[in-house]
């Protein structure tokens, strides 16, 4: 699971004190994060991440960043800041990957900004089921981390309109803010119709000493779905 889409594991910052702790540390910041999937009509996906750390102190700056990532595989990661490109850490570990930045800007000074950003491409957030598109993206690990945190979903044309989405939205706005996300994250189905082949077997026993007729069920056609029956077997009638 994306537990995190972006899980703030610590700031590490140093200024004018030695050895601050990482908690008083990580205070001292706000972040904001607005999150682009965008998805081909293959499925393979590419993450945008745009972040900004503001400085709410004037005693310390950000020197490094890191996230935690929940996704099986993860491929092209690439960093910058408005200094130029960052060479990111990538850390395997039994929630995911671990993407470690070392800025190039410093953003020092009481409300001074540093916006950065962090893309990579996955195929863990969108599957074919069948006739049917799910896309699965986790929520936030603390909402309360972030000033701010948006995500957009970007699809292909070929998925058609969207069969549910959740959380639900008036509209089919694949845009999604901190309070939507949560913790649950954003469940998206496409696609007109399904297909499924169905083996069914009934074990029937006679009691009596002498032949019966009996009948058995099948799934009917209704207004929601047709049912197509290939075979019975045995093919017998009494």
């Amino acid at each position: 699971m994306f537990k995190t889409l972006v899980y703030f594991i610590a700031v590490l910052v140093f200024l004018f004190f030695l050895f601050p702790k990482p908690t008083f540390a990580a205070s001292s910041f706000t972040t904001d994060y607005h999150v682009t999937y965008t998805i081909n009509s293959e499925g393979k996906t590419h993450a945008q991440l745009q972040g900004t750390l503001t400085n709410t102190t004037s005693e310390y700056y950000a020197s490094s960043y890191k996230m935690q990532l929940g996704f099986d595989q993860v491929e092209n990661v690439k960093a910058s800041d408005s200094d130029g490109v960052i060479n990111p850490t990538i850390t395997k570990n039994d929630e995911g990957y671990i993407i470690g930045i070392a800025f190039n800007k410093k953003a020092v000074g009481m409300g001074s900004k540093l916006p950065f950003s962090i893309s990579f491409d996955t195929d863990s957030v969108a599957r074919p089921f069948g006739k049917i598109w799910e896309i699965n993206i986790p929520g936030i690990a603390s909402p309360s981390e972030f000033s701010s945190f948006t995500v957009s979903v970007v699809v292909p044309k070929s998925f058609g309109q969207a069969v549910y989405i959740k959380p639900s939205q008036p509209t089919n706005n694949l845009t999604f803010t901190k309070e939507q996300l949560g913790k649950s994250g954003i469940s998206i189905a496409f696609g007109d119709e399904q297909l499924y082949s169905y083996h069914l077997t009934y074990h029937l026993h006679n009691e009596n000493l002498y032949p019966i007729r009996t009948e058995i069920a099948l799934p009917p056609s209704t207004n929601y779905q047709e049912v197509y029956v290939n075979e019975i077997n045995p093919d017998q009638q009494m």
